[in-house]
């Protein structure tokens, strides 16, 4: 009435186990069900690497090239637009760094004026 049986002397060696844990049937089952799968999805692949492309004619061909043009130059203005997003994101930080540079030079002068006014009561 053992659920399990381990060899000792040995590393993990079970000598028995309780039919009611036995999953071996359950691992087989999705071993072949992956392996089915696999198969089917190479098949496939080689049925559309055999089949043959199919021959465009040239009208067919400049409707293709031109759709190619069109997508070159959308990708063109967008490279376009990014930079000059980035150009302008970047004087912008140059700007506010320059105010930020403006405003602590008025502090401390403020604070060196009233540093001097203090000691000059003293």
């Amino acid at each position: 009435k053992f659920d399990f049986i381990f060899d000792k002397t040995s590393d993990l060696v079970m000598l028995y186990s309780n039919k009611k844990y036995d999953i071996s049937e359950l691992v087989l089952s999705t071993i072949k069900k992956t392996r089915l799968v696999a198969d089917k999805k190479k098949k496939r692949k080689q049925k559309n690497a055999a089949t043959p492309r199919r021959q465009l004619n040239q009208s067919q061909k400049n409707v293709v090239k031109k759709k190619e043009d069109l997508r070159a130059k959308k990708l063109a203005e967008i490279e376009k637009k990014k930079k000059q997003i980035a150009d302008k994101r970047a004087l912008l930080i140059k700007q506010r760094d320059e105010k930020r540079k403006i405003l602590l030079d008025r502090k401390e002068a403020l604070r060196k004026k009233k540093l001097e006014a203090t000691k000059k009561q003293e």
